[in-house]
């Protein structure tokens, strides 16, 4: 019985996987499109990818200041996002552009690059990605 129990398991498993890798897939096909309906869009997720890494100096660090907060004078990469993609974007009667599933995709795209927060108190409550633990 307990083995049977585990092949469920295993089965489950690799169907979670099967449907991770097609999500993934079909984001990238999104992304890519996205990427052509709007080029600037690369160029937001390069500026995400220059955040600079946590140095370890100080009691904290913010991995998304570049993403949330506007540095100098310039809108913040969120903004900026905002006006390209999603519902309220410049896209927005767009079939793909305009849609939720924009928002979302190049929302994770963008965010997936940003290095970790440590002892962030602007991010205490996202989610594990945000955080990195102090001690490591």
């Amino acid at each position: 019985m307990s083995n049977e129990y585990e092949e469920q398991t295993y089965e489950e498993e690799m169907y979670e996987e099967e449907m991770y890798e097609e999500e993934t897939f079909e984001d990238n096909l999104i992304w890519g499109q996205l990427a052509r309906l709007e080029p600037v869009l690369k160029d937001m997720l390069d500026e995400a990818r220059a955040t600079p890494p946590d140095d370890g100096t100080g009691s904290w660090y913010c991995g998304r200041k570049s993403f949330d907060r506007e540095p100098d004078e310039r809108p913040s990469i969120k903004r900026r996002l905002m006006g390209l993609v999603g519902w309220s974007s410049r896209n927005s009667s767009h079939e793909l552009g305009g849609s939720p599933e924009a928002w979302r995709v190049a929302l994770d795209k963008i965010q997936e690059v940003l290095p970790p927060c440590r002892n962030c108190p602007y991010h205490l409550d996202w989610p594990a990605w945000c955080q990195q633990d102090p001690g490591s």
